[in-house]
């Protein structure tokens, strides 16, 4: 397999939004000249929502802070949104079913402990009509381990064992049965497009891709937009079951700058930021065809210990001390604002896993009481800390900081842009504890995909939890396959196990709000949405044909 240079800034993947860095120049695909059209029939309230239209939802326009591009896994980050329908994916969660499901492998299953076999339909076509075989698929995986992409950054599948079985089977040896290998989304890539490129990963074509989804990429301008228009052919389709025709990907510098767009019906869907949430939740929209929703993205914000790094937190009663001495509820409020949702375990209370594992009142005087049972007077335990510098942890280190004090603990909390952070964060022995959340979010909401780190003794250590028994209910989440009341089991066991000994400290659900034009799309259209509106469900028609008409 041809090696291209690797990537040296190889990034964690709890973070996956970072700035685009390249200057605003206009790259427009070869033939290809057009600017962002106006979407026809859906603009400035013209169309009362519930009225038919023919052209309804044909445009699609999207705001978004990150432009993004198309090469998964590195610096510059991917447009989520974009890749999902240019590409075909391997694995991705149906956000009604909560069901795994794959664009381009059609059978997938474990052959035995260590053989995980998918088999891939033999019609695969790229836009340029070259025919995708198993080669495409392993290359699309490796390719990951060979530029430095933080997507597979786990160690489980020895691709030394892992074959090309056939031309449409691609074998993946493990170690042993692990659920993580059918949550990988990982984008179908042309190996003999890509390996032509003159200038390997780093080549300009990246930002117009061949790709076997239904849609490509017609023109990309720098930190401004980009269009994505539907294919003439689509493999695994009729086209002509496609409602929309087109998407326009706008950036902005900032959420507010975006928000008056979608009031203004410049926007059709957009990330909405807690301060336009709270605006919205006092004015409403002042007549104006938007609407905004708040819902949980499936995951919780966490507070972790660093069991590995700083043995104290073997101590319950020194774990204890922080639950009970911490009000969850003020602290999330502080972090979150309008936008707050209690989380009274490590999983929201909308998830289908969720059980009540019951709830301890604010003492800070009982704090204080384990705080001593631990050993500790007052002034004679200082834990120390680096969070991002972001509105997030600024607040959670606000209320921390509070809260220690109350309970006569020292703090020493330093704040650094993400990329320092998280330089810091890998460096075991660097922070006592922190906080954490999945920033991508969860479609299935499960335990496992919450707190996703809490086994991984590598990058940021303080993740881990160091405690046999709730590994030993966590493995069950990562390895069993085929006993689903196993999974039920154990995960009701972890949470409520979890609570008892206070092994992490929930403070509140991870929420987003998505606003839309409601001359376009219907709030049932976006309710499946987390932090990248999910726009491969908005494209095929039998998905969403009732609601457009």
């Amino acid at each position: 397999m041809k090696k291209f240079n690797k990537v040296l800034c190889i990034l964690l993947a709890l973070v996956t939004i970072i700035s685009l860095t390249a200057c605003s120049t206009k790259t427009t695909n070869p033939g290809t000249t057009n600017v962002p059209a106006p979407n026809t029939g859906t603009s400035s309230g013209d169309t009362p929502s519930g009225v038919a239209d023919p052209d309804r939802g044909k445009v699609i326009r999207i705001g978004v802070t990150d432009l993004g591009r198309f090469l998964a896994g590195i610096a510059p980050s991917e447009n989520q949104s974009a890749c999902d329908i240019v590409f075909d994916t391997s694995f991705k969660v149906n956000p009604t079913t909560k069901e795994i499901e794959s664009d381009y492998f059609k059978e997938w299953y474990w052959e035995d402990d260590n053989h995980f076999v998918c088999k891939m339909y033999d019609n695969i076509y790229f836009s340029n009509g070259d025919h995708a075989t198993a080669e495409d698929a392993l290359f699309s995986y490796y390719s990951h381990i060979e530029r430095g992409s933080n997507y597979l950054n786990e160690t489980f599948i020895d691709w030394d064992k892992t074959e090309i079985r056939d031309d449409y089977t691609l074998v993946f040896y493990c170690e042993k049965k692990n659920r993580a290998i059918s949550r990988m989304p990982i984008y179908l890539l042309d190996k003999k497009w890509a390996e032509s490129l003159a200038d390997g990963w780093a080549d300009q074509a990246w930002y117009y891709p061949v790709g076997s989804g239904p849609y490509e990429c017609v023109e990309y301008v720098y930190d401004d937009h980009m269009v994505l228009k539907l294919r003439d052919s689509y493999w695994k389709r009729d086209i002509s079951e496609y409602h929309v025709q087109e998407y326009q990907i706008k950036a902005y510098s900032d959420m507010s700058t975006m928000y008056m767009e979608l009031e203004s019906g410049n926007i059709d869907l957009c990330e909405v930021s807690s301060a336009d949430y709270s605006r919205f939740l006092k004015n409403g929209s002042e007549g104006k065809p938007f609407n905004v929703i708040l819902r949980s993205t499936g995951v919780v914000y966490y507070i972790n210990f660093a069991w590995l790094d700083n043995p104290i937190w073997k101590n319950e009663d020194l774990r204890m001390a922080l639950a009970y001495g911490i009000d969850f509820e003020s602290l999330g409020i502080l972090m979150k604002g309008d936008t707050y949702m209690p989380a009274n375990s490590i999983i929201p209370s909308d998830s289908p896993f969720y059980v009540d594992v019951g709830k301890r009142e604010y003492n800070p005087e009982l704090a204080r009481e384990y705080l001593a049972k631990a050993g500790y007077g007052p002034g004679q335990l200082t834990l120390k800390a680096t969070l991002m510098d972001t509105p997030i942890y600024k607040s959670f280190g606000q209320g921390i900081a509070y809260y220690f004090e109350e309970m006569g603990i020292n703090l020493d909390i330093q704040y650094a842009d993400v990329s320092a952070a998280i330089a810091n964060w890998v460096v075991p022995g660097n922070n006592d504890f922190g906080m954490m959340y999945s920033i991508s979010g969860s479609d299935t909401m499960s335990v496992l995909d919450s707190i996703q780190q809490a086994a991984q003794q590598g990058g940021v250590s303080w993740t881990y939890v160091d405690d046999d028994h709730f590994q030993e209910l966590y493995g069950v989440l990562k390895y069993q396959w085929e006993d689903d009341e196993a999974v039920k089991k154990a995960s009701t066991e972890i949470q409520q196990y979890t609570f008892d000994h206070a092994i992490i400290l929930p403070i509140c659900a991870s929420t987003t709000m998505i606003g839309y034009n409601t001359n376009v799309l219907t709030e049932e259209q976006v309710r499946g949405f987390l932090y990248n509106p999910t726009i491969y469900k908005l494209s095929h028609a039998s998905i969403t044909a009732e609601a457009w008409n």
